[in-house]
């Protein structure tokens, strides 16, 4: 005598094991694909690690002492090397930190160790990078130049673009963070793209450009401002917050800490 659960059961149903699927590996199949995923997980890093914001901000520091102190292009290389070796082993540690998480949601005493190692991973990055900062910033000899010798007016219009740029990207994203509304990378409460758009037509300026580049670059931030505006994405009070902020940051760069007369 068949039971009441047997109705229940189709017998042209495949086994329970082969309903429910996981779903397949989000595969990246263009190279545009692939560099929106890796900026999905840097803007999630973000989002989420609170200490990593300020290490920008540290970044945005150490890269203008470099214009002040006149690192030369061999220096400037250790720098950024030693800035992206701390930024990676920053995202190892959160993507150990999530996969941890989400294998486990008790103790476990590999589960430690292994956030423990990915921690030490970060404390080797930033002890080699603070090694390298204070060999090139404390060098008694460029230090004493500064302190006591009049700098040298001019300055490497590379190495500001250099700096300038990661600097305005920086100060983008934390106002972006603290407006709390819209994303990193859409909306917001500062544009980014028109503080770049600025800030190149300012350094446009003081690198002493012809007057058709100038009306190139300006007409450029005007386009790319409007261009935010007519998409919806931006206000226009963001988007002069974007470009004051980018132009305030070229001034700096230039006229305080570039000395340009």
């Amino acid at each position: 005598m068949a039971s009441d659960n047997d109705h229940d059961v189709d017998p042209d149903s495949p086994p329970p094991s082969d309903r429910a699927e996981p779903p397949p590996p989000m595969r990246a199949r263009t190279v545009l694909e692939s560099y929106r995923f890796a900026m999905d997980g840097l803007v999630r890093m973000l989002e989420t690690e609170r200490h990593v914001r300020y290490y920008f901000v540290f970044v945005a520091a150490v890269l203008t002492l470099s214009v002040i102190l006149r690192v030369n292009k061999t220096e400037l290389i250790l720098l950024t090397f030693a800035i992206a070796l701390v930024l990676v082993a920053e995202l190892a540690n959160t993507a150990v930190e999530m996969l941890v998480n989400l294998t486990t949601e008790s103790y476990h005493p590999l589960a430690k160790a292994a956030k423990d190692v990915a921690g030490a991973m970060v404390l080797v990055a930033t002890t080699a990078a603070l090694l390298v900062g204070a060999l090139i910033f404390l060098d008694r000899a460029r230090l004493r130049q500064w302190l006591h010798e009049p700098l040298h007016p001019a300055i490497d219009p590379l190495h500001v673009l250099y700096v300038g740029i990661p600097i305005v990207a920086v100060l983008v994203v934390l106002g972006k963070l603290r407006g709390r509304h819209g994303t990193i990378t859409r909306g917001g409460a500062i544009s980014g793209h028109s503080a770049l758009a600025a800030f190149l037509a300012t350094s446009a300026y003081y690198l002493q450009a012809t007057l058709a580049v100038m009306m190139l670059a300006v007409g450029l931030w005007v386009l790319v401002a409007q261009s935010r505006i007519d998409a919806g994405i931006h206000t226009v009070w963001e988007v002069l917050l974007g470009s004051a902020l980018a132009v305030v940051v070229a001034v700096v760069l230039f006229q305080v800490v570039g000395f340009v007369k």
